[in-house]
């Protein structure tokens, strides 16, 4: 008969409780409706509360750790400050705020945490007073295989931005240090492609640390230029050697014009897109790692026949025949000054004659001889 006066002062007491925000009783659900004195049955409710230290490195950036409510946003407020984008916690009521290197440069803050229905909580960090902001550190060698690429290893700050510039160059996109402060920077074979170069690296809040790399000693094996002549107005095979595996770009003076690849034993060889109609032929050949090399070629010495004129006078009146030598087979074109008058073609053993149209009335006659391959002659016959 008392059952219902007690249940309805326990009810009383714990509404009473909640709003207080204080310790609660579990209520047993049994018939009788008695308070249960059964630890586990307690429900107190989830405070914000910070679980890191609350000391820190100034200038270094902090992660922040603690616990809530399950699955709850978590406003903060630094100094006078508010965050707007606030962090929630997990499933588990864990939560953490990253705090940068800018937040940290003071010698001391406060950091206000606020849940919904939960009392602000206002925590004061404090920076070390012996402790020295971590500095950015270059932990990989500074040497370095020219025309290759090659990985930057270095130390920094945790989380942080690190920016870098090589020599004058500053590059756009900048690495980020990983929770440790291990940080990469990997550059390609056209940053290598020199004998030195300067890293410029810079952190927030730090001053920047510049390093410098140099080139080892190199074993890459030069370009050589085996062909030395060419046959004019022929396409021309040219042959040499470098490095096996490496690209030879050719070159004439500035201009690109096309690249071959070395075999594994080094050789390399092109043939020339057009015929070569000069005296001689000049190119520059690049491969990454060794010297540039300018070659020039010349036109082969010409092994054809010369033109001989055998007959020396002519009788005055009459047509003349005219003797002489040439390249067997080769054709002799018969000027007058500038004036072309006819041909004769040498016989197999290379001789050949003319007779001249008309009589010769003069007290001289001269004629230009010309044939492929050899120097033209001039000739003068006198009157006898």
């Amino acid at each position: 008969m008392f059952a219902t006066p007690i249940i309805c002062r326990i009810g009383a007491g714990i509404a009473g409780a909640a709003l207080l925000a204080g310790p609660l009783l579990g209520v047993d659900a049994s018939p009788a409706g008695a308070v249960s004195s059964n630890p586990s049955a307690v429900r107190a409710t989830p405070t914000v509360q910070i679980t890191s230290d609350t000391t820190y490195v100034r200038g270094d950036a902090l992660t922040v750790k603690g616990t809530g409510p399950a699955n709850t946003t978590i406003r903060y407020e630094l100094d006078d400050i508010e965050f707007v984008d606030p962090v929630t916690a997990d499933a588990d009521g864990h939560w953490q705020i990253d705090l940068n290197e800018y937040a940290t440069d003071t010698d001391q803050f406060t950091l206000t945490l606020t849940a919904p229905k939960r009392e602000p909580v206002t925590v004061t960090f404090t920076a070390a007073p012996d402790a020295a902001p971590t500095p950015v550190t270059v932990t990989s060698e500074t040497t370095y295989t020219r025309g290759e690429g090659t990985t930057v290893h270095g130390t920094g700050p945790a989380n942080t931005t690190i920016r870098y510039q090589l020599d004058d160059i500053e590059f756009v996109n900048p690495v980020t240090a990983d929770a440790d402060g291990h940080w990469q920077i990997d550059l390609n074979e056209y940053a290598t492609d020199t004998d030195q170069f300067t890293l410029t690296i810079t952190a927030p809040k730090r001053e920047p640390v510049t390093v410098t790399f140099t080139a080892e000693e190199q074993s890459l094996a030069p370009i050589t230029v085996s062909t030395g002549t060419f046959v004019q107005g022929q396409r021309q095979k040219i042959e040499g050697t470098a490095q096996p595996g490496a690209r030879v770009d050719v070159y004439s003076g500035s201009k690109y014009l096309m690249n071959v690849t070395a075999d594994n034993d080094g050789t390399w060889n092109y043939t020339t897109g057009a015929p070569i109609t000069t005296d001689t032929f000049t190119r520059i050949l690049k491969t990454r790692g060794t010297d540039d090399v300018t070659f020039t070629l010349t036109a082969e010495k010409n092994e054809t026949a010369p033109i001989t004129v055998t007959t020396t006078t002519f009788i005055k009146g009459q047509k003349q025949k005219i003797e002489g030598t040439a390249q067997p087979g080769a054709r002799v074109d018969v000027y007058a000054g500038s004036m072309y008058l006819m041909n004769v073609t040498a016989d197999a053993t290379g001789d050949w004659r003319y007779t001249t149209g008309a009589a010769i009335t003069g007290s001289t006659f001269t004629r230009t001889l010309t044939s492929a391959g050899t120097d033209d002659t001039t000739f003068t016959l006198i009157a006898r």
